[in-house]
């Protein structure tokens, strides 16, 4: 790992094509549900459909992990990249229900194949002390794609037709490329892992959450507790705001501006974690989240729920990055891939069964149970993270250590280090 790396370094091989690849994500989120009910489809049909995209981010966790040890970080970022393309022209063109599923999935795939290797790569190039701010920023391109992409994406619908968002995701994409292909390759990222031999991905994850179990079973269900709450944010503030009598327009203003204050709290949020520790992000990431979604059933207005939405962006934009950081952070360096990759798709089941359990309590009790009833996965989360999850923050990081919480340790004790050393036999590992 080179003792001189700088953050911004990663401008143009890693910063500029993730902020592209993103915005070209978001360009086509407000145009999916759309574009399929042009097509045919009923609304139950027309959330299957989009919810494919999510169905292939979990299943191709373990597989781009496999992927990203075996033909090298550099080669799957350009595979990615180039299917996104491929994936996006063709739903451009679909005119079939059956098609426009299948590419969807694929779609989802992609991005997991995206998201796996940079953090692979990331991995290996980042010093532990300086990751929390690397991932950060990352984790803050993220969002400000997400943000830009619908509204551009949105208004280049209206003006040329749903298709056209398809594509403009494509010429977006090929940008992506283009940054990776000059910048990437000038970094020499182009080693692979070494697999000992080929292994089932089903029992990939079986021997990968052994070996960690400890790691999945603390850490790991509070990022997953996390991913269930944010996305219990992005349904529940729509679903709550039309229940109060806001139209569509004041509702978009109201999470608009809670996902702008989000944005500008990624540097902040990485400065925290490296200075700090993991915990001092995670933990009131986690707590004014909660908290937020507890407050909503008392919004009755829309400034009500304007404080709310602000509230929740507040506590999201702390904790941009924490799931990258810290499931880098507990990656093995002899098995990082394997390890990124069940982490990623362990992360993805809250974020898949989020709106699903959320919708399914909303229809089953009402509509002001459901956020009160997010809110305590919250909490849950945070206890979890404060009682039993180790404080990751390497010791080069400046600053104090230690984190929120009675059991914290600022970094991980030689037993541990030794328990480390006998997983790292692991799965996809040379270790």
């Amino acid at each position: 790992m080179n003792s001189s790396y700088r953050i911004r370094s990663l401008t143009w091989s890693m910063y500029a094509p993730s902020f592209l690849f993103s915005l070209g994500m978001g360009i086509v989120i407000p145009v999916l549900p759309l574009y399929t009910h042009s097509l045919g489809a009923g609304l139950a049909l027309t959330g299957l459909l989009v919810a494919m995209r999510r169905v292939g981010n979990a299943l191709f966790d373990v597989p781009a992990g496999m992927l990203a040890s075996r033909i090298g970080h550099q080669r799957l970022v350009c595979i990615s990249v180039l299917g996104a393309v491929a994936v996006s022209l063709g739903l451009g063109f679909s005119r079939s229900l059956l098609v426009f599923g299948c590419l969807n999935f694929a779609a989802g795939a992609m991005e997991s194949l995206w998201m796996l290797s940079r953090l692979t790569y990331l991995k290996g190039v980042v010093p532990g002390e300086k990751r929390g701010r690397t991932l950060s920023i990352l984790g803050g391109l993220m969002r400000v794609g997400r943000f830009a992409g619908p509204i551009a994406g949105g208004l280049l619908a209206k003006q040329m037709g749903l298709a056209s968002s398809f594509y403009a995701q494509a010429a977006v994409s090929f940008l992506a490329f283009g940054f990776v292909v000059v910048f990437l390759g000038r970094r020499g990222a182009r080693t692979a892992g070494t697999v000992p031999r080929a292994e089932h991905p089903l029992r990939l994850v079986w021997r990968t959450v052994s070996a960690h179990r400890m790691s999945f079973l603390t850490t790991g269900t509070a990022m997953v507790l996390l991913g269930f709450v944010r996305e219990g944010r992005e349904i529940l503030l729509p679903l709550w705001g039309s229940s109060i009598g806001l139209d569509v327009a004041q509702i978009g203003l109201v999470m608009g501006l809670g996902s702008g204050l989000d944005m500008t709290l990624f540097v902040p949020a990485g400065i925290v974690m490296d200075r700090l520790g993991r915990k001092w992000a995670a933990v009131p990431c986690l707590l004014l989240l909660s908290s937020s979604l507890a407050l909503m059933p008392l919004a009755g207005s829309f400034s009500g729920l304007l404080l709310v939405s602000l509230l929740a962006g507040l506590g999201n934009g702390l904790g941009s990055g924490i799931n990258m950081t810290l499931g880098s952070d507990l990656a093995p360096p002899g098995g990082a891939d394997a390890f990124l990759g069940t982490w990623w798709m362990v992360s993805d089941v809250g974020r898949s069964s989020g709106p699903m359990l959320i919708g399914a309590i909303a229809q089953a009790l009402a509509l002001r149970v459901a956020p009160l009833v997010t809110s305590v996965f919250g909490i849950a989360g945070m206890s979890i993270l404060v009682m039993f999850g180790s404080e990751t923050r390497p010791r080069g990081g400046r600053g104090g250590g230690g984190r929120p919480g009675a059991t914290g340790r600022p970094a991980r004790s030689r037993a541990q280090d030794r328990r480390k050393e006998k997983a790292r036999a692991c799965p996809l590992g040379g270790g």
